[in-house]
């Protein structure tokens, strides 16, 4: 049973799509509030601008560079699909993106973002940021701050 609250705290929720550890916890946070009185204010941080640009690569290994420059990716269509649904859209894009990351495991499948999209009724057009920078400026304003 879904618990109804009119006032509920917010609490932010800071995620990269591809991290399992966020997406881990991402869900325990949506099981608390249907019994607690919180929602997730969800917001876009980007571990590729983290692990590359701030700390410059330093002690990663080729894999998880590899691995860093699809995160990017992630976020950069996360990004389009708030600035084009709305912040809202975000926790749905979420949840239809990780889904098929990490319960599905579709890591190395390039339609995830496109049916991510779809799933959450925006236009496929907005894969196209995944290889864009038009984003990464906002990006890098949130994870900075």
């Amino acid at each position: 049973m879904i618990k109804e609250h009119s006032d509920c705290d917010e609490v932010p929720f800071w995620f990269d799509p591809l991290c399992p550890w966020a997406w881990i916890t991402s869900r325990w946070l949506l099981e608390v509030e249907q019994v607690r009185p919180v929602r997730a204010d969800w917001r876009i941080m980007s571990l590729a601008y983290l692990n590359l640009v701030q700390r410059e690569g330093k002690g990663l290994s080729e894999d998880y560079r590899d691995l860093m420059t699809k995160a990017g990716d992630l976020v950069r269509v996360c990004a389009a699909a708030a600035e084009h649904g709305g912040r809202g859209v975000l926790g749905p894009m979420y949840t239809a993106i990780g889904t098929r990351l990490h319960n599905q495991r579709r890591r190395n499948d390039p339609t995830v973002i496109t049916e991510a999209l779809a799933e959450v009724g925006l236009p496929g057009s907005l894969a196209a940021a995944a290889t864009s920078t038009e984003f990464d400026q906002l990006i890098r304003g949130r994870c900075a701050s």
